[in-house]
């Protein structure tokens, strides 16, 4: 059973739904592929370190995103697997100012951490902790205009739920405090 959080607390429940994903498996540059999904597909998927930017499409064929939070068995002999999902493009109530909405929302932010990954390269590494209902969309507009380099050689960005890891790497060479 696969069940997504959506808008004011209501809960789409259903035995499949249709995602689309990025499948590293297949090639190196990926290969975007749509399919619909069981509980236990989606579960696999989830797990597999190999798929990126797995999204639910709803009804209508949009590309929603999907966040899974919690996955667990009902029953270990015939492999019942339930899914909990929230999907913040359902629940967003989009206002006609969102911009006002994003530059008023505080966001959590991580002392920088500083650390060596070898004796060339140093690695500063930040958090952000977004808002659960904050679309990748939201995050982006926030990190523009926070001015947060967001697409550069040696930045990397992992988002996962509503945290997102920055890494800048940085040669020891360049590196001034």
């Amino acid at each position: 059973m696969i069940k997504i959080e959506a808008k004011k607390g209501k809960k789409i429940i259903k035995k499949e739904i249709k995602v689309e994903y990025i499948d590293f498996n297949v090639s190196e540059n990926g290969e975007r592929i749509k399919e619909s999904v069981n509980a236990l597909r989606l579960k696999q998927l989830h797990l597999d370190n190999n798929i990126e930017w797995l999204y639910f499409i709803n009804k209508s064929g949009d590309r929603l995103e999907l966040l899974i939070e919690r996955i667990y068995s009902l029953s270990y002999m015939n492999s019942t697997v339930c899914v909990t999902a929230f999907c913040p493009d359902l629940f967003v109530v989009y206002k006609k100012n969102i911009l006002k909405e994003i530059n008023k929302t505080k966001v959590k932010i991580s002392p920088i951490l500083i650390y060596f990954e070898d004796a060339k390269k140093i690695i500063k590494l930040q958090k952000f902790l977004f808002p659960r209902y904050w679309t990748n969309y939201m995050k982006i507009i926030w990190f523009q205009n926070n001015n947060y380099p967001i697409h550069s050689s040696n930045i990397k960005v992992k988002c996962r739920r509503n945290t997102v890891i920055f890494k800048y790497y940085i040669e020891k060479s360049n590196f001034k405090g």
